[in-house]
């Protein structure tokens, strides 16, 4: 396990995270602060004259080592995702970063060479006595800006209306999974904002590599392993921390560690059925 840990002024969350961290919980107000956190974390904005100030700015550190957001790939999941806008490969596209990465593919590079080559050539015939032409040299970046990309479902042009809940989400997934399969070089930090979590999300996520994974949701279709799970609720804990969440349990008479999280998986099965169960309401 790492402990991957985001703080600001006096708002601290420590998480032990092998991949996973599926966070979890009704209180809804703690959680948006540590949305925007994270986010102010690893997105590149500037921090305010009023933070500073008062709050301090918002800090990252993995395994005691604080990180810079430069050298972390970030990526964002949630499920108001719209396809056509991300076809329009602005500069924070996540269909443009795929497309790149696609292009740059060692299968796909020889053909990209290749028309370098050929466009030098046609430019070597177009010379003459009064204008030399030169085509400019193609990156994967610069092959973007002559791309038409299309979403096709079937050979059918498609957009988001024509997704599922389960689907949608796995379009992201499975497209950030490309990225950082072939971006070994930096951390990949993914960042997924759901109300449910899916059965058929969560085997997709469990097979991902090569990223961490913060999940935040609502409610779940399958309970997560008790170690993978942070909750936002009357209490704030990662379940992970074995010693803290039996001192939740002292005033209960509870004698051992086993009963302990044999609790803790009753109530998360009741939060499932319930979503507005507390997951300590018993505690």
């Amino acid at each position: 396990m790492n402990e991957l840990i985001f703080s600001k002024g006096t708002s601290k969350y420590s998480l032990d995270i092998n991949k996973i961290k599926y966070c979890i919980g009704q209180n809804f107000k703690e959680k948006y602060k540590f949305k925007q956190i994270v986010i102010e974390c690893l997105k590149n904005y500037k921090t305010s004259e009023y933070s500073l100030e008062n709050t301090g700015q918002a800090k990252m550190f993995l395994d005691n080592k604080e990180l810079d957001n430069k050298n972390i790939s970030f990526y964002q999941v949630n499920h108001n995702y719209s396809i056509q806008e991300d076809l329009k490969l602005l500069s924070k596209s996540l269909i443009s970063k795929y497309l790149e990465m696609l292009i740059s593919n060692n299968e796909n590079i020889d053909t990209v060479n290749t028309i370098n080559i050929l466009l030098e050539s046609f430019g070597n015939e177009l010379d003459d006595e009064l204008i030399i032409s030169r085509f400019m040299t193609y990156t994967p970046k610069l092959f973007l800006k002559i791309l038409l990309p299309l979403f096709c479902i079937d050979e059918e042009q498609a957009n988001e209306f024509d997704l599922d809940y389960d689907k949608i989400i796995l379009t992201q997934l499975k497209m950030i999974n490309y990225i950082v399969q072939n971006n070994i070089s930096s951390i990949n930090l993914c960042f997924i904002d759901i109300p449910v979590l899916t059965r058929k999300i969560k085997e997709y996520l469990e097979q991902m590599k090569n990223c961490l994974l913060i999940v935040l949701i609502d409610n779940f279709e399958i309970v997560p392993q008790i170690q993978d799970i942070y909750v936002f609720d009357k209490y704030m804990i990662d379940l992970n921390d074995e010693e803290e969440l039996y001192n939740y349990y002292i005033h209960k008479g509870v004698c051992t560690l086993e009963e302990v999280k044999n609790d803790m998986k009753t109530q998360l099965n009741n939060y499932k059925e319930k979503l507005d169960m507390s997951i300590f309401n018993k505690i």
